[in-house]
């Protein structure tokens, strides 16, 4: 049990790290949206803190049921599913985090529900994309690359 809370809060962290990286690199890029208002700066991180828990639990949900449920004589396929779960997941994270940038200068605001709406329509969005965001596609695709280049080749040794 103890070996699976340990698992799962390294999951937890990364998560966290990602969605804490994103928000330190947009808080220094948007300062002057925060100087212009009388916030409290380091209240921000706190409730930026709490979001992240809160989206990182919900993430978390499936790999808990999964381990703690199921019999120990699924725990090879179990540990094959959380294997590519937690790499589709992070990558999401990652390419979320990065696409923040690009719709917060268009927008002002974080992904919202736009930014989901907008998938309704791909031949537009990928065209405009292509168009305009060439430079941070091609960041993200190769930061999300290394990363499953990464965690591809640690997640060979664990196992």
């Amino acid at each position: 049990m103890v070996q699976i809370a340990k698992k799962l809060f390294k999951y937890y962290l990364l998560l966290v790290s990602i969605f804490f990286i994103g928000r330190v690199v947009l808080f220094t890029l948007y300062f002057s949206h925060f100087e212009a208002q009388s916030t409290n700066i380091w209240l921000s991180f706190l409730y930026g803190l709490k979001m992240d828990t809160i989206v990182a639990s919900i993430l978390l949900v499936i790999p808990s049921i999964l381990l703690t449920l199921l019999p120990k004589i699924f725990a090879k396929t179990v540990n094959f599913i959380l294997k590519y779960y937690f790499l589709i997941v992070v990558s999401l994270a990652i390419f979320i985090e990065i696409a923040t940038f690009p719709f917060m200068a268009q927008y002002d605001s974080r992904p919202n529900y736009l930014f989901v709406e907008y998938l309704e329509y791909p031949k537009e969005v990928s065209s405009m994309l292509l168009a305009d965001y060439k430079l941070p596609l091609f960041f993200a695709f190769s930061l999300i690359s290394f990363f499953v280049y990464w965690y591809l080749k640690s997640i060979k040794r664990v196992l």
